[in-house]
């Protein structure tokens, strides 16, 4: 069975990312012996690195992650027998302790007394530094974006999709990830049936349904071959022009009941769409006779 440690830390010192790369395995090789003064988060994507830390034998499988703690000694103890590929990436947290525990548990947020009346909320945060399964076709992309971001030199960017990183390590359930593509697909198939009239955005629907933005687009553009913004607009479109063809609503009242808080943002998706504004959509149907001018 395995034994969990965790690494909780503050959030007034978020942990600074460092440096990341991917690193290739052939059959016959093993990772390096060293002593390393960051903390060394390992993503396996393919195969197995059997991993030595302080004496402690370690087997990370593809779908698991694995964090080395900083001022340990690590050394692979076993030769691959298989192409192994994993992500590395290197980090330091500012407030940082290991325990046996989570400590994020309800009491641990608080507020330090900064002077001047000033307190600044002191909130705990736990990461499971030896975890998984997780998704590997799912969290090769943003393993990968932040590489990518290394190789550009831009630091804004690698500490930005770092630490979106560590937001889906934290909320992570395996459990959550064994539900069918198809049955989340439908999930969000119904909630923008039932929601597209309210100004909702992908991000409060990710927050809905549990999941990550990137994950639920993934899921509904498979099953559905389309994005979810694209449906959402095309329901908000089709109500729009029955509206527009069946009552004698204003335009702006339109925008409201289709979702839309602005009236220009709705005449500019409506117009991009149609090619015809809301109001000349409208009269192209009045004079079509299609419908009787209702000004009441």
């Amino acid at each position: 069975m395995t034994m969990h440690r965790w690494l909780n830390f503050s959030s007034r010192s978020f942990p600074s990312f460092i440096s990341a790369g991917k690193r290739i395995f052939q059959p016959g090789e093993r990772h390096d012996e060293r002593i390393f003064p960051a903390f060394v988060a390992m993503f396996v994507i393919k195969g197995i690195v059997h991993l030595m830390e302080d004496g402690v034998p370690y087997e990370i499988k593809d779908g698991e992650w694995f964090i080395q703690t900083p001022g340990l000694r690590h050394f692979g103890y076993k030769e691959s027998d298989q192409e192994t590929v994993y992500y590395w990436i290197h980090f330091l947290p500012g407030d940082w302790e290991i325990s046996a525990s989570d400590l994020s548990a309800p009491g641990r947020i608080v507020k330090i007394d900064m002077g001047d009346g000033l307190r600044v909320p002191d909130t705990r945060y736990s990461l499971n530094m030896n975890y998984g399964p997780f998704p590997c076709e799912e969290w090769d992309g943003p393993l990968e974006s932040i590489v990518e971001a290394v190789l550009v030199g831009n630091w804004t960017l690698q500490q930005s999709r770092f630490m979106q990183l560590l937001e889906r390590m934290m909320e992570f359930d395996p459990d959550r990830h064994l539900i069918p593509s198809n049955t989340v697909a439908l999930q969000v198939y119904r909630f923008l049936l039932e929601n597209f009239r309210k100004p909702i955005r992908l991000k409060q629907l990710a927050q809905n349904l549990h999941y990550s933005v990137d994950y639920l687009s993934r899921c509904f553009r498979l099953h559905y071959q389309t994005t979810p913004s694209a449906f959402l607009h095309r329901l908000r479109m089709e109500e729009a022009k029955l509206l527009l063809a069946t009552s004698g609503y204003s335009v702006r009242r339109i925008a409201v009941e289709v979702g839309y808080e602005e009236l220009s943002v709705f005449s500019r998706a409506f117009k991009n769409d149609q090619n015809v504004s809301p109001v000349q959509y409208r009269e192209r149907i009045y004079a079509g006779g299609m419908l009787a001018r209702d000004d009441s």
